[in-house]
């Protein structure tokens, strides 16, 4: 198993990679919070496979670590990101990782990672010592060279494959050079070997060299003059151009025969002795090629999966909380509509009676039947804001400590009447959020109200509400505390929940918290409760700045 070195600056991240890769039979050499000290470990501890995270402070970011570890070790890395954006996605391109992973990670997602890695770091060995191994028979080495650039500089593999191939007819040396991937639709993989000596001819197996001596023992190559067994878009070409004779070098990846590479019409005397090297390097780029296509694929099948999941599982929680939303309203609306029921009952009744209410009594009904009636709009209008699709709702960059000062200043009356300090301590030159500006205001003018209403269900003197704003690395930070009476201990995981209040039903429905923690939801942001130091309870709200 490898050896294993793994740089996050989130302590978090780093023991719970540390468990995944010691139950997957890991050995963790050592574990770094930044750029520079992952260098340092990197080439003390010399591990066979390093997790980089690209987010981290101090002197440099993990890229630029990479690339110095990279340069001076070539250790293959692979990168650890939480964002899968399109800007982070062409910085990775950049560096050509060995691989990278979306967080939050899972254990299948590293598992293949790691073979992934490992593998192409090994063929890349491989491919080097091949060229090691011949370099002093090689006559075309500055080519060599240059497919071995191409093969780093794409992170598409199909345009990588595409360089390569049209680089090595630019040579002026090959007229063309085909290439065949085999899939489930070809020959098995028994019939294919079954066929390799009339596909190949004899030279089917000494082309497979192992070592130098084998080499020697192949003096020259065969040409390929029967086409036959040859797929059929391959026979097709070759007899629309005309072609007389090829030479063929299987590819295999991972051990397994992939696919074919055919050179047509190749100046043998310009190649000489080294021709059978040369080809032979050159299939094995085509492998890595062919492996990295099977890596892009892999990873883009792990990214829908998970986006896929992520999805069902909003879809899931949404589902469930308009469940209980619907069970809510139903039991909510019942209850006024169930008293102008038994107001308007009672004057149908008296009438039947022939007995007479008095105007005043009248009056008394329609006044509660229509204090019923805007109450159940209320409700229905709250049901519709939660409903409102994020895509019919503005959004635009906002600043929030202005939209608090604007607050205040419409309070300031109604603070004042009920005898309430409002203390702003609010940073200065935060960013801007990417929110709606109506429901920012509801969200601040909903925590402003409970606040309120706490101060006035508790008498009590110096009666005050702070609130604050600071910016940490990827949150906006709105915190309003007040020195009320607190929310007990068995009511904070329901006080979310739709139409739960510590107030009696005039305070207000018990709709507030709910609609801020969905409309936050959206905007993947979150909000929480705590005590304070005064007895009192303190919301946090947490804005994403990457939203």
């Amino acid at each position: 198993m490898p050896n294993i070195l793994i740089v996050d600056d989130e302590v978090v991240n780093l023991m719970y990679l540390e468990e995944i890769l010691k139950i997957m039979g890991h050995k963790v050499v050592g574990k770094a919070s930044s750029g520079p000290t992952s260098v340092n470990l990197a080439s003390t501890l010399n591990p066979d496979l390093i997790f980089m995270d690209i987010n981290m402070p101090g002197e440099y970011d993990g890229i630029t670590a990479a690339k110095i570890i990279e340069k001076e070790l070539n250790i293959p890395i692979i990168f650890l990101t939480a964002y899968s954006t399109e800007h982070y996605i062409k910085e990775i391109q950049k560096f050509g990782p060995f691989g990278y992973i979306v967080k939050p990670f899972k254990e299948p997602e590293i598992k293949v990672a790691i073979h992934i890695a490992l593998y192409r770091n090994r063929m890349e060995k491989k491919l080097k010592m091949s060229i090691e191994r011949y370099k002093n028979q090689l006559t075309l080495e500055k080519e060599i060279q240059q497919i071995l650039n191409k093969i780093n500089n794409y992170f598409d593999p199909y345009e990588q494959l595409n360089d390569i191939l049209s680089y090595l007819t630019s040579l002026s040396k090959i007229n063309h050079v085909l290439i065949y991937k085999f899939n489930e639709h070809d020959l098995s993989f028994e019939n294919i070997f079954e066929a390799k000596s009339k596909l190949f001819n004899n030279n089917f197996n000494k082309l497979l060299i192992k070592n130098k001596e084998e080499l020697k023992e192949l003096e020259k190559l065969s040409l390929i003059t029967n086409f036959n067994n040859f797929p059929s878009e391959i026979k097709i070409f070759l007899e629309e151009h005309k072609v007389k004779s090829i030479i063929s070098i299987p590819i295999f990846v991972e051990n397994n025969f992939s696919g074919i590479s055919i050179f047509i019409n190749c100046i043998s005397k310009y190649f000489g002795i080294d021709l059978i090297n040369f080809f032979e390097i050159i299939s094995n780029a085509i492998s890595i090629v062919f492996k990295k296509h099977n890596d892009v694929i892999k990873i883009r099948q792990i990214e829908e999966e998970k986006l896929a999941n992520e999805q069902f599982r909003l879809r899931s929680e949404r589902l469930i909380s308009l469940g209980q939303l619907t069970s809510s309203i139903a039991h909510e609306i019942n209850q006024p509509l169930q008293s102008i029921k038994i107001l308007s009952d009672s004057v149908i009744f008296w009438d039947k009676e022939n007995k007479k209410l008095s105007y005043e009594k009248i009056i008394e009904n329609f006044q509660k039947i229509s204090e019923r009636v805007v109450r159940i709009d209320n409700i229905i209008k709250n049901m519709r804001l939660i409903l409102k699709s994020p895509e019919n709702i503005a959004i635009e960059e906002i600043d929030i400590n202005g939209t608090i000062k604007e607050i205040e200043s419409n309070y300031k009356e109604k603070l004042t009447n009920n005898d309430i300090n409002l203390i702003l301590k609010l940073s200065e030159n935060i960013k801007k959020i990417k929110f709606s500006e109506i429901q920012l205001q509801q969200i601040i003018i909903n925590l402003l109200e409970n606040s309120i209403n706490a101060l006035n269900f508790l008498k009590r003197d110096n009666k005050k509400i702070i609130i604050e704003t600071k910016e940490e690395e990827n949150y906006i930070i709105f915190v309003i505390s007040d020195n009320g009476c607190g929310i007990p201990d068995k009511n904070k995981e329901k006080i979310f929940d739709p139409f739960f209040s510590t107030y009696q039903k005039k305070e207000g429905m018990g709709m507030g918290l709910f609609i801020i923690t969905n409309i936050l939801k959206s905007f993947n942001s979150t909000i929480t409760i705590t005590d304070n130091e005064e007895n009192g309870a303190t919301f946090i709200v947490r804005f994403n700045k990457n939203k």
